[in-house]
């Protein structure tokens, strides 16, 4: 594919831990790149595309999507205003309910004739050889070999809001728990929070796909306003930072866009003017890296802390 002549960018939307080898053949062949979330499938992989671009000089664009939404641009100038006073805890969620339907279960059709059809070995590239699953090769999220679960799929967009909103980088620590609860094929827990802490506030992130009440949204807490994100309907704006009532009217509210149709129109745009994208190599790497810990302390039963300066782990 990569020697074909009138190629000037790919999309690589495949399992996470083809991710680098992929994205390293695709700027090496002098290609533009648009790389699925989460960026890499460790900290060490990221690192290193994010060399690898930058000496190619590529025009790469992660899919953290939601940077190309007008709203959560909104969303970021109100909490960066001094109206909103300081940021001193944000709180991410994404809750689904998986308990009747499994997406990602292989699927009824699927016997071992077809397994007969599936390349194994490439599906496997690097990771650890194994006899052929169908689980593994249908559910590859929810293992180690392929994937970091829940955290790093779904982290890799609502870690994205907290940092970006909140104007952080990277966080000074971090600890995890939770668990495999219901999905016990599952290797990755199906349950799991998080608690990091930036310095100049703190965050949450929990996420499951057990029970899908809660929906998915934001929330960041200041010591005069509070800003509240439906992502999947709009965002209100309040003026308190005491309780809110059903009676207590937002100061301003406005509508949740589909952003990722926006989010490809850019990284096309910048193919042609050769500009910065929206989304850049280092940007999909400091959001991952957040969850990567995450999954370190969920993994270790530690508290992981990271040194910024040196880009390192330092303790857990």
């Amino acid at each position: 594919l990569l020697e074909h002549k009138g190629l000037d960018a790919v999309v690589i939307a495949t399992p996470d831990h083809h991710h680098r080898d992929q994205l390293l053949a695709a700027v090496e062949a002098d290609k533009d790149v648009y790389v699925e979330t989460p960026l890499a499938r460790t900290i060490e992989e990221g690192k290193e595309l994010v060399e690898a671009v930058r000496r190619a000089k590529k025009v790469v664009q992660v899919g953290n999507q939601r940077h190309s939404g007008p709203h959560w641009r909104r969303c970021r100038d109100a909490i960066q205003s001094h109206d909103f006073g300081d940021l001193v805890w944000a709180k991410a969620w994404d809750t689904r309910s998986w308990v009747r339907k499994d997406p990602f279960a292989p699927p009824a059709w699927f016997d071992k004739g077809h397994a007969g059809q599936v390349d194994w070995p490439a599906f496997l590239g690097k990771a650890q050889k194994r006899p052929f699953n169908p689980v593994r090769y249908w559910s590859w999220r929810w293992f180690w070999d392929y994937a970091g679960g829940l955290m790093t799929d779904i982290g890799a967009h609502q870690l994205d809001l907290v940092q970006w909103l909140g104007g952080a980088d990277a966080p000074k620590s971090v600890v995890a728990n939770g668990g495999v609860y219901h999905f016990k094929h599952w290797e990755t827990p199906d349950v799991v929070h998080g608690v990091w802490d930036y310095g100049r506030f703190a965050a949450t992130f929990a996420v499951e796909f057990v029970n899908g009440a809660d929906g998915v949204g934001a929330a960041f807490y200041g010591t005069r306003q509070t800003l509240i994100c439906d992502a999947d309907s709009e965002v209100r704006l309040y003026d308190t930072a005491d309780k809110i009532t059903p009676e207590t009217k937002p100061a301003e509210s406005w509508k949740v866009e589909p952003e990722t149709p926006l989010h490809v129109k850019n990284w096309l745009a910048c193919c042609d003017s050769r500009r910065e994208p929206t989304a850049p190599i280092e940007l999909g790497h400091r959001v991952v890296l957040s969850a990567h810990l995450a999954n370190l302390s969920y993994r270790t039963g530690k508290k992981v802390h990271w040194d910024a300066d040196r880009q390192e782990v330092i303790g857990g």
